[in-house]
């Protein structure tokens, strides 16, 4: 396929900043609402783009409540053939019911997939009762084709997908695979209003790779919430190192960061 600009144009509404930090762009918002819609706005424009030159367009989605309003605005946007859409999310907890409240799959139907009709969804067994098939199976419809779009969030450890700074590696052969959850991540999840007690909280999951979240053509990330403020310090000040996945990003071309004033709030004003 030739070649097409897959560089997002975002809404300037409430853009209180924006800067580079090696690759990554950096665009910080007024609020997360408006993160969201500009997130949405831009990623809408690309999905038709790609469909016009493409007949199809293949998406990654992450699944957090940091994603809540860009999927509402996303559902939202007119004239988008869903149809056309093939979709996959980043994990999902391993062992766990596909149609639980906290599944990864179940959120992005009932935030998402439920009011766009047509769309193909390519959901994560997490009930697989052979997890090594499953990893075979995902990972042979993540790389069938390049992703075009991958959309991120990024973990209050700086995780990307369910990638924890204590099993992270920049160089994974692998594309997708199963990993362990660590404390903080797991901790998180009580935070977000997922699950009441640590207990609750599954200790593995499925999840694409650090390799294979850097493989989209356009990637952008979506970081709202004051929770997230020390994460995005530092990913965009400090060292790019596996202590902090997501740091990986400032080497990726076509990467874009969206965070809003609560979660930049301990960015100084570098702007290169």
């Amino acid at each position: 396929m030739p070649a097409m600009d897959m560089t997002p144009t975002f809404g300037r509404e409430g853009l209180q900043r924006e800067f580079v930090r090696e690759q990554l762009h950096i665009l910080q918002y007024e609020n997360r609402d408006l993160l969201g819609q500009s997130a949405a706005q831009a990623v809408a424009d690309l999905m038709r783009q790609t469909i016009t030159a493409r007949g199809r367009v293949r998406m990654v989605f992450a699944s957090a409540m940091s994603q809540v309003d860009f999927l509402k605005y996303l559902g939202e946007q007119k004239d988008i053939a869903w149809r056309k859409v093939f979709a996959f999310h980043l994990d999902n907890y391993k062992d766990f019911p596909s149609d639980h409240a906290q599944s990864f799959s179940q959120f992005l139907v009932d935030r998402l997939f439920s009011r766009v009709p047509g769309v193909h969804f390519f959901p994560i067994n997490s009930k697989a009762s052979d997890p090594d098939a499953e990893v075979r199976r995902y990972t042979g419809l993540l790389t069938q084709d390049p992703i075009d779009i991958m959309i991120l969030g990024i973990g209050e450890s700086g995780h990307l997908a369910f990638i924890d700074p204590e099993f992270c590696d920049f160089h994974d052969p692998q594309s997708f695979k199963v990993t362990d959850l660590d404390q903080q991540t797991r901790e998180q999840l009580i935070h977000d209003g997922c699950f009441k007690s640590l207990d609750e909280v599954p200790r593995t999951a499925y999840s694409m790779t650090i390799p294979a979240c850097l493989g989209g053509t356009c990637t952008i990330a979506i970081v709202p919430t004051v929770r997230k403020a020390k994460a995005i310090q530092a990913v965009v000040e400090g060292p790019i190192t596996p202590k902090v996945p997501a740091s990986i990003l400032r080497s990726k071309e076509n990467a874009w960061l969206l965070i809003d004033k609560d979660s930049g709030g301990l960015l100084g004003r570098r702007t290169s």
